[in-house]
């Protein structure tokens, strides 16, 4: 369990640490705006998503985190979108850890 911590706090820091200083720029809108679409279109993590940009199809298969995303209000997602991302990406680390030792743990006979 231990290990599990260690994995976690060190997936945190390494994502938030240099994130501190850094501004909201026009990839991150580009993010919150296609999950804002996908909540107000309702629709499935693997669906398609039409966007009101000039000259686009639609958007298909967008990241699951944009279908999470989604479900949060507007506020919360600007207010804290940098732990938001390091956090979803901790727990992924995290998890991605976990699934992998347990494949390959061994016990000796």
């Amino acid at each position: 369990m231990l290990e599990y911590l260690i994995i976690l706090i060190g997936a945190l820091f390494l994502r938030l640490f240099p994130t501190g200083s850094l501004v909201t720029d026009h990839d991150t809108w580009g993010h919150i705006y296609l999950a804002s679409e996908v909540r107000k279109q309702n629709i499935p993590p693997w669906g398609a998503a039409r966007t009101q940009c000039w000259q686009a199809d639609e958007y298909r298969l967008p990241y699951l985190w944009h279908w999470i995303i989604g479900r949060l209000p507007l506020k919360i997602i600007l207010f804290s979108q940098k732990w938001i991302n390091g956090t979803f990406d901790a727990l992924f680390a995290t998890l991605l850890y976990w699934i992998l030792s347990s494949l390959f743990l061994t016990t000796a006979a």
